[in-house]
């Protein structure tokens, strides 16, 4: 009788102990969920800096290998790539698909067009989305833990756009011209 008594006792406690328990190992993977989103952020703006360079370079390098100042104009420059809701995305398939992030222009111009128009080749840099869907079951008490992001580098992806404009277009207003 005496150990059912002592038993019982034991009960709430475990209980109170196994949910302290759960908590703290809740607050451990924020954590470790933070840091790594974090280190991933970081490791992506490494490479879509590094990225970003070498493209520019081998435009420049086209620009002047090909473009004579007179005749073909030709000019690099940023592309200018909407953000948010306005960011061009690619749907790959029913759960995946590509936001551009950044990217480079190639303008062309021949002097003898009559209708003035711009020639531009904009290479985007672009990371790989997917939707992922995780079900927790059982009983949380409310407490419902942060979603763990999918381990592996970021995706990237080189996308290239051509659109053809009029020469005496500002950049801002060409992204919301429709895309050729």
């Amino acid at each position: 009788m005496g150990t059912q008594n002592a038993a019982a006792r034991r009960r709430p406690c475990w209980a109170h102990g196994r949910r302290a328990a759960e908590t703290i190992a809740r607050s451990r993977a924020r954590e470790a969920n933070a840091a790594k989103l974090q280190y991933t952020q970081k490791k992506l703006e490494l490479v879509t800096a590094n990225v970003l360079t070498w493209l520019r370079s081998e435009l420049q390098e086209i620009a002047i290998q090909f473009g004579d100042g007179n005749a073909l104009r030709m000019e690099v420059r940023e592309a200018v790539v909407p953000t948010n809701d306005n960011a061009i995305r690619i749907q790959t398939s029913d759960r995946t698909g590509y936001d551009s992030i950044a990217g480079w222009e190639l303008s062309l111009e021949e002097a003898g067009d009559g209708f003035t128009r711009r020639h531009r080749l904009l290479i985007l840099v672009c990371r790989e989305w997917e939707i992922v869907l995780r079900a927790n079951i059982g009983n949380l008490d409310g407490d419902v833990p942060e979603p763990i992001e999918p381990h592996g580098d970021p995706r990237l992806a080189l996308l290239p756009m051509y659109r053809q404009t009029v020469s005496h277009e500002a950049p801002r207003l060409s992204r919301t011209l429709r895309w050729r």
